[in-house]
């Protein structure tokens, strides 16, 4: 049965209704794992570092569709609580029109600065130009990849979160047959790798848009587009938390990169990259959850239904707590198959790798409430608090602790400072989500 983000949510319900966005990001964060699966096993660890190097650099970029789609939910969906459909519509056609401008745009300036970017990191020699190689192949199809992004929140606001996910799991399964194509068959290496994701993406962005032009079945429609600065402003402000936390999250891993290539070598760099991707595969969970929530939070907010945002409110602390708990767990018993997989062949960069994540996990209780905290007022259309709390989370936090604790304990403090990061600002999150629960009737 197909649940409305206009229905009352018990318990269950919004657990259900969560999953499918959850199991859809997870599905898309497929673009990465496979890719570094691919290369790590099969081009080696030069190649392994070139890529680690240079993902937080081309990951800035889709941001941009998260900031579209997060803020334009939330308009879009207030919209639709208030009953203005059509002009609902109206700004959900705007702004696919701007996406897909504006991905073009930033794809070409991206390229540009590829290897000035590779090159301020420290990489050299065939770990700079693999890194290169991969990175202009994966900027081209940046266009595409901004789109799926924000329609896997726009099928949310549309009641068609299963489209999401089959979208996805096609983009997911054309990514995974060309990657073994490409990289194991053709033996083409981190170019194969990067040729399959962009094939991937395109099935994932240009498929929602022609299912968008041809559903009838859908709560919103793409109708004939006109540029609504006004609207594309608010939704950009709105949902520039999203954006901020996607690039700062960008700007601190390249940081964190810097410092290992210097303490630990191309070893270091390869050990904190499964961390990334590990970490990648739980943090979807959380923002899987953002996903679906925010659609509902704000047409409840816009039909003022102080009752349903409290219930919303306080089920969600309850299963992001037990999603937490249970990433947690999962974390400490798997951690030797999850760093294996990724670095069987290599015991220096595996047992490095193993002991970091250790540290690592327990980051991971606090991280979904973190997640949760800044979409909460994205849901509530309050971009700058959004945006602040993602800016501390992502940006100051992280680079207070890790510039102090990498001095006082070495290696181990790079570890130790990502979950300091996110303690630290839980304590912000929590303090500005009690000083505005009144204010929203939370």
């Amino acid at each position: 049965m197909n649940i409305q983000i206009s229905e009352h949510f018990t318990l269950k319900k919004l657990f259900k209704f969560t999953l499918i966005p959850i199991i859809t990001i997870i599905l898309c964060s497929t673009y990465a794992l496979v890719d570094g699966l691919f290369i790590s096993n099969f081009c080696g660890t030069t190649a392994f570092a070139a890529v680690n190097m240079i993902n937080p650099y081309i990951l800035i970029f889709p941001s941009f569709g998260f900031m579209i789609g997060s803020g334009g939910n939330a308009l879009v969906s207030k919209m639709l609580g208030e009953n203005k459909k059509e002009e609902a519509n109206q700004v959900f056609s705007s702004l696919v029109l701007f996406s897909v401008i504006l991905g073009i745009v930033i794809a070409i300036i991206a390229a540009v600065f590829t290897r000035p970017f590779l090159v301020s990191q420290g990489a050299s020699g065939e770990m700079l130009e693999l890194g290169v190689i991969y990175g202009v192949i994966m900027l081209a199809g940046i266009p595409v990849f901004v789109m799926q992004y924000e329609f896997q929140e726009f099928f949310v606001a549309a009641d068609q979160s299963a489209m999401a996910f089959v979208f996805t799991m096609m983009a997911g399964i054309t990514n995974i047959a060309l990657d073994a194509l490409f990289v194991c068959v053709f033996k083409w290496g981190v170019v194969g790798a990067g040729v399959a994701s962009v094939l991937g993406q395109v099935v994932g962005g240009v498929g929602p848009l022609l299912y968008f032009l041809r559903s009838k079945k859908t709560t919103l429609k793409l109708v004939r587009a006109r540029m609504m600065p006004r609207a594309i402003l608010k939704v950009c402000g709105n949902g520039s938390s999203e954006m901020i936390m996607n690039i700062t999250t960008s700007v601190v891993s390249s940081l964190y990169n810097f410092i290992l290539l210097k303490m630990a070598g191309e070893v270091g760099v390869d050990a904190y990259g499964v961390i990334l991707y590990i970490t990648l595969l739980f943090a979807c969970i959380f923002m899987g959850y953002n996903i679906a929530i925010v659609p509902v939070i704000g047409y409840h907010y816009g039909a003022q239904n102080t009752d349903e945002l409290k219930g919303l409110f306080h089920k969600s602390l309850i299963i992001i707590g037990g999603y937490s708990l249970l990433i947690l767990v999962v974390s400490y018993a798997f951690s030797g198959f999850f760093v294996s997989t990724f670095l069987g062949y290599d015991q220096a960069a595996k047992e490095l790798a193993i002991h970091g994540f250790r540290i690592y996990a327990l980051s991971y209780i606090f991280t979904g409430l973190n997640f949760f905290g800044s979409s909460l007022f994205t849901a509530l259309n309050n971009g700058l608090i959004s945006a602040s709390l993602s800016v501390v989370r992502t940006l100051i936090c992280p680079v207070i602790c890790v510039f102090t604790c990498s001095k006082i304990w070495g290696l181990d403090g790079v570890w130790f400072s990502l979950v300091l990061s996110e303690i630290l600002s839980i304590l912000v999150t929590v303090t500005v989500t009690l000083f505005n629960k009144k204010r929203y009737n939370l």
